[in-house]
């Protein structure tokens, strides 16, 4: 297969693919639908697709709340590791050798 496109700042680019007609055509879609600024055979990308148009999809969009997150640990294994993470933060390590604690 081989495909030309025209990139915004109007050079050419060839691409040759030699697979086989169906992976061709797998390959081409995938050009097709990634392309969301490019013109598919002289058709912009949303009406080639059928998609709404950029400025209509522009309007702003209602983010959801984040779902509540459960709990990862216990809290007194949360005390554990913030009293580790500290330690790892003074001395550099979290084993006992050479913090005078031996």
């Amino acid at each position: 297969m081989l495909v030309r496109l025209t990139l915004a700042d109007h050079r050419r680019v060839y691409v040759l693919y030699p697979g086989d007609q169906e992976s061709s055509i797998d390959l081409l879609r995938q050009l097709f639908r990634n392309s969301r600024q490019a013109l598919l055979d002289g058709v912009a990308h949303h009406k080639f697709w059928g998609e709404p148009h950029l400025a209509a999809a522009a309007a702003p969009a209602v983010t959801p709340d984040p779902a509540p997150r459960g709990r990862l640990l216990l809290p007194e294994d949360e005390a554990e590791v913030e009293r580790l993470f500290q330690r790892l933060k003074t001395v550099g390590r979290l084993d006992q050798r050479g913090s005078g604690d031996e």
